[in-house]
């Protein structure tokens, strides 16, 4: 099984820290009646731990196939009540699986999700709200900065199906800067693939904030300070947007421009793409579909939409992760011919695609993975 195979020494100071177990780590003893319940030692150093450690389960009584059904039952778009009475427990008790699951979630993320290099980005918001619609809000409610509308940023690599990084929050600038700098802090040192969004203003603004260079304008005369530094597209930088023309909430027309970068240079990142051919935010549209489908909060014209930002923030990793490692997507499949007329699929996971793991996990697997620390990192999601 995948977590016998990632046990590895806790101890800073031990030579076996964080190395996968080959022969060095002993099982102990049971110290209770859950299965995970089991303490190792690692025969370097000596130091004892347990399974459950640095893993959601660490410090609940609760049953491990109970933490796991509410998972699957978060994970396949069961709200928070819903999924109690599904697994007849208190509302409480799956808010607090949400919150230990989110944390966990996010320390895979950054595990498996960095130094990527995909050939295109896409990027979109999907509409919710929290607490109220902004126009429901009275006066009062309205100094809540974070109740009323709210918006889940989006950028997403279609070739791997991957979520780069999500903001929730307004649709502000800020936000779309947040957005791109998760971007930034995935992708491999110097690259910058193709960016599609739609013709929200605020990703060309954050685009030349976060990828763009310095340059330092000229002085005009010989007298007088030097004008200040600013920001410019880089040049190797390709942005292109896509304009729908709707007729009574239907799309009639579809156009396409490029704002950065050459028509040449966009069209060598397109023919360099598995999956695109032309301009498109198609697949990023699919994943609001997708998100909407597997998360009971951004279902339309529903009751369990959030009453405050972190737990929709923390559903939305739970979802993601779930989404992500536990779930092949008929998009990703490889075909295999094993005679002339006998196909079979692979089926993949997205952190299949990206060559993190050799299959699609259990839900069990998801939650006692235990992450390895490393320096630095980024946080996947936040909630402004």
């Amino acid at each position: 099984m995948l977590w016998i195979n990632l046990l590895w020494c806790p101890d800073a100071n031990c030579i076996n820290y964080q190395k996968p177990d080959h022969g060095t780590i002993r099982f102990v003893c049971r110290y209770g009646k859950k299965p995970t319940q089991l303490l190792y030692m690692c025969k370097t150093c000596g130091k004892r731990f347990s399974l459950r450690k640095q893993t959601p389960l660490f410090g609940l009584k609760m049953d491990d196939d109970t933490f796991y059904r509410i998972v699957k039952c978060l994970g396949e778009g069961n709200g928070i009540r819903k999924t109690a009475r599904i697994m007849d427990v208190k509302p409480d008790t799956v808010m607090t699986v949400v919150r230990r699951m989110a944390d966990h979630v996010n320390r895979i993320m950054k595990h498996f999700v960095h130094d990527l290099w995909p050939n295109e980005v896409q990027m979109d918001e999907l509409w919710t709200f929290i607490h109220k619609k902004e126009g429901n809000l009275s006066e009062l409610e309205a100094l809540e900065r974070e109740w009323g509308d709210a918006w889940v940023w989006v950028a997403f690599d279609p070739e791997t199906k991957v979520i780069l990084g999500f903001v929730v929050g307004k649709r502000t600038k800020d936000n779309a800067i947040r957005l791109l700098n998760r971007v930034k802090e995935v992708l491999g040192e110097g690259c910058l693939p193709l960016f599609t969004s739609d013709e929200l203003a605020s990703y060309e603004d954050a685009l030349v904030q976060v990828f763009g260079v310095t340059v330092q304008p000229e002085r005009k005369g010989t007298r007088g300070r030097f004008p200040n530094p600013i920001k410019v597209h880089h040049p190797k930088l390709n942005y292109a947007v896509v304009h729908k023309e709707r007729k009574r909430n239907s799309i009639v027309k579809v156009d396409r421009r490029i704002v950065t970068g050459s028509e040449e240079a966009v069209n060598s990142a397109l023919s360099a793409s598995k999956v695109s051919t032309k301009v498109n935010t198609s697949f990023i549209e699919r994943v609001n579909g997708t998100l909407r489908a597997c998360n009971g909060r951004l279902i339309r014209k529903s009751l369990g939409f959030s009453q405050d930002g972190d737990m929709l923030r923390d559903s939305l990793c739970v979802t993601i992760g779930y989404n992500h490692l536990c779930r092949s997507h008929k998009g990703l499949r490889l075909e295999v011919k094993l005679r002339p007329n006998d196909r079979r699929w692979i089926q993949r996971s997205p952190v299949m695609a990206l060559g993190k793991t050799d299959h699609v996990w259990s839900v069990r697997e998801m939650v006692l993975f235990r992450v390895p620390e490393r320096n630095g990192g980024h946080q996947f999601g936040a909630c402004q």
